[in-house]
């Protein structure tokens, strides 16, 4: 049977329509009201003839190619790599094929990135941005393609972003260390541009001020989220003398910077002096000899979400809301 006749061959072999024969194919049966036994008859046939669709001419017919974007800033980043995981399960259950690229927070980059997916006809974007505005990108998403922002916010547009609970989770975990009886903050921040470092701020600064501890600008250092920007940050934190006993960093990178810094200079045996507190987790934390608090994102939710959020705006043209997923706290006392 040849391939390009073989949907009017099972027709007439069932003694359905070619219409019939492409909506069983195409998972639409049930949808349409057609009996039971007719699409069991049709796909014995199907299964019996060993008929496989052509998807690029599916795709070519329908403008769709059954594939995704994922653009995150960057692809060492251990929660990414969870994040890439959680994304690209849910879209091969829903049927699609992903695309990954990395930005390495570079704005520049991110548009290139972008471009690059848009000439490959990708349905539709899940987008970790680098960016403050959607006006930044707004020239190479001018296409209307489906977009769905992760793990940060971006203004404009009635943008649709899945998040954590940065705030919540962050005033949780500081919270958690002043009632501990930890004092003498210092707070390592990331990119000032980006929503989950202002968030995450925001949160600290909520829980000084529910505790009334001052909070003295001076203890907090800006950078950005790799490790390098960590190290960078610690750097400037003890060049200022500000021997601050317990340290929040806003990100796992940034807490490996700043081990990086401690364990390659004089400041080594600090480590044993001090309490830290980090957003994020890793499995290697548990093997530390000294015990960190840490804020623990759900990936498989973040990607989960983002998925079904994307999906529902290409397949049912649904309206979406943003998402926020829930963090949880995990404390660590050796």
């Amino acid at each position: 049977m040849k391939k390009e006749n073989s949907i009017v061959a099972i027709a007439k072999k069932a003694g359905v329509s070619k219409a019939t024969v492409s909506l069983v194919l195409n998972g639409k049966a049930e949808q349409h009201r057609i009996g039971k036994a007719t699409v069991a008859r049709v796909q014995g046939i199907i299964d019996d003839t060993g008929y496989v669709p052509n998807e690029m001419a599916r795709a070519l017919r329908l403008k769709k190619t059954k594939t995704l974007g994922l653009v995150v800033g960057d692809l060492a980043n251990y929660f990414f790599s969870q994040i890439e995981k959680s994304v690209e399960y849910y879209a091969r259950q829903a049927g699609y094929t992903l695309i990954i690229g990395g930005t390495n927070n570079d704005p520049a980059k991110e548009v290139e990135v972008i471009d690059s997916m848009l000439a490959r006809s990708v349905d539709g974007l899940i987008l970790v941005s680098s960016r403050k505005d959607i006006k930044e990108i707004k020239d190479s998403l001018s296409k209307d393609i489906p977009i769905v922002f992760l793990d940060r916010k971006i203004q404009g547009g009635g943008s649709v972003a899945v998040t954590s609970s940065n705030r919540k989770g962050m005033s949780l975990l500081t919270e958690g260390l002043i009632s501990k009886g930890y004092r003498d903050f210092a707070y390592l921040a990331g990119l000032s541009t980006v929503s989950t470092s202002r968030e995450r701020l925001d949160g600290f600064k909520d829980a000084l001020k529910k505790a009334g501890l001052p909070l003295d600008d001076a203890i907090v250092i800006k950078s950005g989220f790799s490790a390098t920007d960590g190290e960078d940050a610690a750097l400037k934190l003890f060049s200022a003398k500000q021997m601050s006993h317990t340290i929040i960093c806003a990100s796992y990178t940034i807490f490996e910077g700043l081990l990086n810094y401690l364990k390659t200079t004089s400041q080594q045996g600090y480590l044993e002096k001090i309490k830290i507190g980090v957003f994020d987790n890793h499995p290697l934390i548990d093997f530390l000899p000294f015990g960190v608090d840490t804020v623990v994102q759900d990936s498989d939710q973040l990607g989960r979400a983002a998925v079904e959020l994307l999906i529902n705006k290409l397949e049912r043209n649904a309206r979406s809301r943003s998402v926020e997923v829930e963090t949880t706290i995990i404390e660590r006392e050796f």
